[in-house]
């Protein structure tokens, strides 16, 4: 009787167990299917939002372009009249007039337009004869951008009896697709997509072939038949670039003949959960025995998780070779102190530290002594900032940046001399039993450059002139020989920069 209650009391917990992960597993795969579900969706109207504008740019362009006659205007004046300000944005390759023959008439980048032909390419052949508009192209290598991958939109240029005139296009860059997809983080073997209606790949996260899969003709593949043929938007299929068994979910991007796909990996949704229902389905039945034994377990797989978390956040945030911050942690304190100074208008001041000769070091002693250098000259560089609110990261190779918060020009200039001078002084320590690689004495020297400024809550600078200052300031430091310290205002930071001047 008591042996029998006990396999009942058994078969019950293993039962339960049973119906429990069968819902965690369920609880998983919904989770999966509505985050692929809400990125797809989200995804494709940004993506429909961006070239919408492009159109609506192009349409605007097309009727000036037709109703009006801007061949006796003064060039810059009639390039602001046909380019508006989405003709500037970041991701927009090039917005161009072509003429009947397909050569630049008027080009966004500026007067006199760029030189090229483009007769040969589709959006343009495709309204010789009538399509007026607006057609999407293949993608293609830029022949005005030094080969960037873009895609383009168009529209035919006609006058008033309908007669070909010439073509409006409006290039988009592929990389704002592929850096907006690789926002996007559903698993390790997760694939997002962007597809014309013919199969052609515009581009794919993860790349398979180093050039985002830009071009390749997916149109006989079992995903792209099953979208082009209006297959329920949430299917199974087999992917023919990878091989990888996918869930995918898809959707038409706005009225353009562009589809986005998301795929994700049965096993990325699954690995966790067979884990974790090995796990429970060993401890379940002997429940009853070790429920003390059970709970000691799951602290210690917490505190382990707690330590891995910690390591990885120190990781994420630390570099490697020489202990200091990284760049990713340093850009996110630059922000936080860069708002806070707006917020109490105290100056700001960052230094860009560059390690001299730095590459001499590498070719001749080799990279273990490279490695040195860097080490020695970091704990240099820290040593020598004195206040606790001061940071310093490495931010490059043989670089590093400092920043003082609260610190006008003087100060940063004071403590960036304290740098240099320590840096310089390692060669002497270095002779009294310093740092030796190989025998051969490792020391060296470093050029600063400090970018300074005061925020003002309704000034227009940004974080990025503040960085333009500090370079320019280093660019100054190591044009006039090395080993010295240069400094520019925020304001020299929001100005052009010429070289040819700065020389």
């Amino acid at each position: 009787m008591a042996i029998g209650a006990v396999w009942l009391a058994l078969a019950t917990i293993l039962c339960l167990e049973g119906y429990l992960l069968w819902q965690v597993r369920t609880a998983a795969w919904q989770m999966a299917v509505r985050t692929a579900e809400n990125a797809t969706a989200t995804l494709s109207v940004s993506i429909a939002r961006n070239l919408n504008i492009v159109d609506l740019s192009l349409a605007g362009l097309q009727e000036t372009v037709e109703q009006f006659d801007l061949s006796g205007m003064e060039p810059r004046l009639r390039n602001s009249t046909l380019f508006d300000r989405a003709a500037s944005a970041e991701d927009l390759g090039a917005m161009l007039v072509l003429s009947e023959n397909g050569d630049v008439l008027y080009d966004n980048a500026g007067w006199p337009p760029r030189a090229g032909n483009f007769a040969d390419r589709d959006y343009f052949r495709v309204h010789v004869n009538t399509q007026r508009g607006p057609y999407l192209a293949k993608p293609y290598v830029s022949r005005l951008r030094e080969g960037d991958h873009s895609v383009a939109i168009s529209r035919r240029w006609s006058d008033a009896d309908g007669h070909f005139k010439g073509v409006l296009i409006g290039a988009i860059r592929l990389a704002y697709f592929t850096n907006l997809l690789g926002r996007v983080n559903l698993g390790p073997r997760a694939v997002l997509g962007i597809a014309r209606d013919d199969g052609t790949v515009l581009t794919r996260v993860p790349s398979t072939d180093g050039t985002w899969n830009v071009g390749l003709d997916l149109s006989r593949s079992e995903v792209m038949q099953k979208v082009l043929s209006g297959a329920p938007q949430l299917f199974n299929a087999m992917s023919k670039v990878d091989g990888i068994e996918r869930t995918y979910v898809y959707e038409k991007i706005g009225s353009f003949p562009l589809y986005l796909v998301v795929g994700f990996s049965h096993a990325d949704v699954l690995d966790s959960w067979i884990t974790e229902a090995a796990t429970i389905f060993g401890l379940g039945t002997l429940a009853c025995f070790i429920i003390i034994a059970l709970f000691l377990s799951l602290q210690r797989v917490l505190d382990r998780q707690m330590d891995v978390e910690r390591d990885l956040e120190r990781l994420a945030t630390t570099d490697v070779l020489t202990g200091l911050s990284n760049r990713r942690y340093f850009d996110e304190v630059l922000q936080r102190e860069w708002d806070r100074s707006r917020r109490m208008l105290a100056p700001l001041s960052l230094m860009l530290i560059d390690v001299d000769y730095f590459k001499a070091v590498n070719d001749k002693l080799g990279h273990a002594a490279g490695d040195a250098v860097l080490r020695t000259i970091a704990s240099t560089i820290a040593a020598s900032l004195l206040r606790p609110g001061d940071m310093v990261a490495r931010y490059g190779g043989d670089e590093f940046a400092v920043l003082l918060a609260n610190t006008d020009q003087t100060g940063a200039l004071t403590v960036a001399s304290r740098i240099r001078e320590g840096v310089a002084s390692l060669q002497a320590q270095a002779l009294n039993g310093g740092t030796m690689v190989a025998g051969t004495l490792v020391a060296g020297t470093v050029s600063v450059g400090i970018g300074t400024g005061i925020v003002v809550p309704d000034s227009v600078s940004s974080v990025e002139d503040l960085f333009r200052a500090s370079d320019r300031a280093l660019y100054r430091a190591k044009r006039g020989g090395r080993d010295r310290v240069e400094a520019c205002g925020i304001e020299e930071g929001m100005e052009p920069f010429d070289e040819t001047v700065a020389r």
